[in-house]
């Protein structure tokens, strides 16, 4: 780490530095790896950088983004040597020292995920009713997603992709099998197999073509900068390495949702991105087709997005899930109620 350590006070002088690493035995570089928060007078945002033989994330955090947070001075304790259990979570840690001392802060995160799963949901009944069959699939593994977060944060934890598993098994809310069916049902964690993983791989491999494509650049964030950071080579890079020490541990469920996190993710960055570079409208609900059509536009025949880690995507399972989430999303709703 220490090449990482110049490059970065090469670049960015006396500016705070915490690194953030993982005391999880069992998870160590590449599957959590090392981050480092970096406070800044000016710049937020996050990067992500090959330096040397190290694939490092940097996150930027200006003081008066740390200020606004109601003076809890969380970030205090660590500059001050606290390192935090998992890099995944990264500013989150934040926010749960938040949630420990604000109930309205608690409510306000978990609604905003039950609105996302909402929201979700009726893109998920729009691209069903116009047999976008991918698209519903891709909507569906995104509600499992969002109710995994929420029911954490009910549990006052905040969801890490990398030790979603461990999570799930910590977690007394994700045991009722009220939720329990329908989310691993929806994450595909029971499809996990090493047919998935070839998938999870070309899937890989089609967004990096992507990123050739579009000449994604990596510059440092500034004000205003919205960077394409999940979809750069680099981080393609870093979640192939991941997925691929994870299968190496025989740890098959946490390669499989470490790589379903970052495509629910990438494929909206992706989407957002090409339809801000070509000025096209977004129409979200067909968000899998709209993109398979871009890439046999750009890339041609071959590796498709549509199979990928999107499993079963035929009307009659697509149609019994939309029931499960709909009503998921009433018992999340009510949860709180």
């Amino acid at each position: 780490m220490e090449e990482v350590k110049r490059y970065i006070l090469e670049k960015f002088g006396e500016n705070p530095i915490l690194l953030i690493g993982c005391r999880n035995s069992k998870w160590q570089w590449p599957v959590c790896g090392y981050d480092f928060m970096i406070f800044t007078n000016n710049i937020r945002g996050y990067d992500s950088r090959k330096i040397g033989e190290n694939i490092v994330n940097l996150f930027y955090v200006s003081f008066d983004n740390l200020e606004d947070r109601k003076s809890y001075s969380i970030w205090q304790k660590l500059i001050s040597g606290n390192i935090i259990n998992d890099p995944n979570l990264l500013l989150t840690r934040f926010r749960e020292e938040a949630l420990k001392k604000s109930k309205e802060i608690f409510l306000e995160l978990y609604n905003e995920h039950v609105l996302s799963l909402t929201k979700y949901l009726a893109y998920c009944e729009e691209s069903y009713e116009h047999e976008a069959f991918a698209s519903t699939a891709y909507w569906i593994t995104c509600i499992g997603y969002e109710a995994v977060i929420a029911l954490n944060l009910l549990n006052k934890t905040d969801t890490s992709p990398s030790h979603l598993i461990q999570q799930v098994k910590d977690n007394p809310l994700l045991r009722e099998p009220t939720y329990f069916v329908d989310i691993t049902n929806f994450l595909g964690l029971e499809f996990a197999s090493q047919t998935s993983y070839k998938r999870i791989f070309s899937t890989l491999e089609t967004i990096r073509k992507f990123s050739e494509m579009y000449k994604f650049i990596q510059l440092p964030p500034t004000e205003g900068y919205k960077i394409t950071y999940l979809i750069s080579e680099t981080k393609v890079e870093e979640i192939f390495k991941k997925c691929e020490f994870a299968l190496k541990e025989h740890m098959q469920l946490n390669a499989h949702i470490i790589a379903t996190t970052w495509f629910i993710e990438t494929v909206s960055e992706l989407y957002q991105t090409i339809c801000m570079a070509e000025n096209i409208p977004q129409y979200k609900p067909k968000i899998i087709e709209e993109l398979e059509s871009r890439r046999k536009k750009l890339i041609g025949e071959g590796v498709s997005i549509k199979n990928s880690i999107l499993h079963e995507i035929n009307p009659y399972t697509l149609k019994k899930n939309i029931e499960g989430a709909r009503k998921l999303a009433f018992w999340l709703r009510r949860t709180w109620s």
